[in-house]
């Protein structure tokens, strides 16, 4: 997990590698001081969502599991890619997190994911950054998305 802001006419964006939407959903936890939840911290699944009502919808969500599956029994090179939405409430409260709460929120989402230790300031800038991309969305009436493939 590193993280950096790429600059783009059209789009704010953060790369940032080995963050998945598990990581999201649990900072989203920390963030609000609640016990992570699957249910309610979790974010929307738009490629598998939008499609998921279709007969090929259904059968594109089989494939890429199986491709997955497959990927994990023979170690093969197979991609599935992944497009979520943060939700309103989570955008709301990126944008609405204090400054001075960073470090400890950063921590606490660290130590949730059972990272090392010395990995501490890049939680601390990818917070940052992730703030800094809510209040953009929150300003414009937009969303974050993260987009991920394995």
């Amino acid at each position: 997990m590193g993280s950096k802001a790429i600059a783009t006419p059209r789009f704010e964006l953060l790369e940032w590698k080995g963050i998945s939407d598990l990581d999201v959903s649990v900072l989203w936890a920390v963030i609000l001081n609640e016990r992570y939840d699957p249910q309610r911290h979790k974010l929307f699944d738009l490629v598998f969502h939008s499609h998921s009502t279709t007969t090929l919808g259904k059968l594109r969500m089989k494939a890429a599991v199986l491709r997955a599956m497959f990927k994990e029994l023979i170690g093969g090179e197979v991609s599935v890619t992944f497009l979520h939405a943060f939700p309103p409430e989570l955008v709301n409260s990126l944008a609405q997190l204090p400054t001075e709460k960073v470090p400890s929120v950063a921590e606490a989402w660290r130590q949730a994911l059972e990272k090392p230790t010395d990995r501490n300031a890049e939680f601390v800038e990818g917070l940052h950054q992730l703030i800094s991309l809510g209040v953009i969305a929150k300003s414009r009436s937009r969303s974050i998305y993260l987009w991920s493939s394995v």
